[in-house]
């Protein structure tokens, strides 16, 4: 091989071992260590790291429309990791990483039996949220099994306690309402909103934390729709959207709480400014949709029957997996005697709720408005949650 075709071949290597860095950036590695004592009890390294790794992604893929953390064990290797420790350079990721300043996320932590033959879980990692942190979790009188899933959701609440929490409130939905039942005035989730308020009083003098408020405080209107208390539900979206207008979810929701209201006019003018904006709303199809689902339903009210129809099919077109434009547009129709049609809509409502997306945090994907203003709302799909949690929510930082 001639000299050039050797600095074209290591140019190419160098390339692909940079996509590797970039690409690789926002995983974060988990190393865990067994005791020996453990693994005779056979807690091998595998599984541990395996149970561990499972329950933090089951409480951050809140189907957030957030980003959810990746996990990797630091024995897993990538093909192009595999190519580098082959040419004998094992470490040029995490080199090009250093070069290029990408922060990387380590998790070093281990299941020990200590001199008092205690058996406890230890952990030491650092989050871009929450800084920092070591945790030591001790047995006492759980299981191991037990103990792994607490210590992973300790762990989880210090790197992203925002999904956290949102698996939290997925929970307690799942828990205290049923579907298509009222929801009545009251605080059904009340220990949802006082952890959103140590959160928010926690960030309330940290520089730069507007964006994670704005979340808390859409997550907070969320709790209060739930509770049918529509005005406070509304002042809390209002605070998160002048927080971080760019967001567009927290608008989406004030402008469903307006068509709630019988404001429909108001409901029309917020979402004619989301989907003309640059917000996530005006962005993603499945938000896109909800926004014109609003729309429809506002001037449906106002007897607008001509642009509530065209709302609803420009809500489907954008999002044929929407249910709430197919919905809404059949009741429409059924109620204009429209009934074959509205059948068939109705139908497809049905298929695409079965396999609807989730996005906790919108009003118009998870409660169904009424055809009168301020009548009680009614969760659609409560059971976003799979299983039932009693851990208690640690205010000591936040995040």
């Amino acid at each position: 091989m001639d000299f050039f075709n050797i600095l074209v071949t290591v140019a190419l290597a160098m390339g692909i071992f940079t996509a590797d860095a970039v690409l690789n950036a926002d995983n974060i590695t988990l190393n865990l260590q067994v005791g020996s004592d453990m693994e005779d009890r056979g807690y091998t390294k595998e599984l541990v790291e395996t149970v561990f790794m499972r329950r933090i992604e089951e409480i951050t893929d809140s189907e957030s429309f957030m980003t959810t953390p990746r996990l990797r064990t630091v024995d897993d290797e990538t093909l192009v990791s595999l190519i580098a420790d082959w040419m004998g350079l094992d470490q040029i990721t995490t080199i090009i990483q250093k070069t290029v300043s990408i922060d990387t996320i380590t998790l070093v932590g281990g299941l020990v039996e200590d001199g008092n033959d205690q058996v406890r879980f230890l952990m030491h990692g650092s989050s871009p949220v929450t800084g920092d942190f070591e945790l030591s979790v001790p047995k006492g009188d759980r299981t191991v099994d037990r103990l792994l899933s607490d210590a992973a959701f300790l762990t989880a609440e210090r790197l992203e306690p925002y999904l956290t929490l949102l698996y939290r409130f997925r929970q307690r939905v799942s828990e205290v309402i049923g579907s298509g039942e009222p929801l009545r005035e009251g605080d059904p989730l009340d220990d949802v909103v006082r952890t959103i308020d140590e959160r928010l009083a926690a960030l309330a003098a940290t520089p730069g934390s507007a964006f994670r408020r704005a979340l808390y405080l859409n997550l907070r209107g969320m709790t209060r729709l739930m509770g049918n208390r529509t005005e406070d539900a509304a002042r809390g979206f209002t605070q998160a959207a002048g927080l971080a207008p760019e967001l567009g979810i927290p608008q989406l929701n004030l402008a469903f709480t307006r068509v709630h209201q019988g404001r429909y006019t108001d409901a029309i003018a917020i979402v004619r400014r989301l989907v003309d904006g640059r917000t996530r709303v005006a962005r993603e199809p499945p938000l896109r949709a909800a926004a014109f689902t609003t729309w429809g339903v506002s001037a449906w009210e106002l007897d607008d029957v001509d642009t509530a129809t065209a709302r609803f099919r420009q809500a489907q077109r954008i999002h044929r997996q929407s249910a709430a434009a197919f919905d809404y547009h059949a009741e429409m129709l059924a109620k204009l005697g429209q009934t074959d049609q509205a059948a068939v809509l109705r139908a497809q409502a049905m298929r695409n709720l079965r396999s609807f997306e989730t996005y906790p945090e919108v009003a118009m994907l998870h409660m169904r408005l009424t055809t009168e203003a301020n009548q009680p709302l009614t969760v659609i799909r409560p059971d976003f949650g799979n299983s039932v949690t009693d851990h208690v929510f640690d205010p000591a930082f936040g995040g």
